[in-house]
């Protein structure tokens, strides 16, 4: 059986496959359908996981899976929601359904124009939870229970708006689309 490849992920230095395991082909399956599809990964050398809140019960068919490789694997999730709170509840949900305490990267998700991205970097947006949920940051009031190596913006769509996230500077790490990666001396 070959075993897929491995290279490291931009400056976050992680050996990762070549091909990451998108888990929104979960969202609408069984457990047992999904276990299936997990295992099959696995065996190919799949070291990547990447999920999403709104990516129906794809996290809570990885959640088995996760609690038990959390040390092996790279586990990506997103927020799609755009204000402090609503953000900092659906980072809380995904570790829940995926059984984990932390994940490597959390993408601030489909940021597609300029608004959006206003939406997200503005007081009270979704940017303060995703820097309160990293251990090195300390948010007033403090989020317990909630870590993140990496936090990045993700960008799907096209348009001329995304011109903030190119890749001369620094985008195109992680996730789909063009994304910025903002490690902790990022913010």
């Amino acid at each position: 059986m070959a075993v897929l490849e491995k290279r490291r992920l931009g400056r976050i230095g992680h050996m990762t496959s070549v091909v990451m395991y998108g888990g929104a082909a979960l969202g609408e399956v069984s457990q047992e359908e999904a276990d299936r599809s997990v295992q099959h990964a696995l065996d190919h050398g799949v070291n990547h996981f990447d999920t999403a809140a709104s990516y129906g019960d794809s996290e809570l068919r990885l959640g088995p899976w996760m609690e038990r490789l959390r040390g092996e694997v790279f586990l990506a999730t997103k927020t799609e929601r755009r204000d402090r709170a609503g953000a900092a509840e659906q980072i809380r949900r995904s570790l829940e359904r995926l059984r984990v305490e932390r994940v490597d990267l959390l993408q601030l998700h489909a940021i597609g124009d300029m608004r959006e991205l206003d939406l997200v970097t503005r007081t009270g947006g979704a940017l303060e939870a995703a820097v309160a949920a990293h251990p090195q940051w300390e948010p007033e009031p403090p989020l317990p229970a909630i870590w993140v190596r990496r936090l990045s913006f993700n960008a799907v769509g096209a348009g001329s708006d995304q011109e903030w996230l190119s890749e001369e500077e620094g985008g195109g790490e992680a996730g789909a689309g063009r994304s910025r990666v903002l490690g902790t001396d990022g913010l």
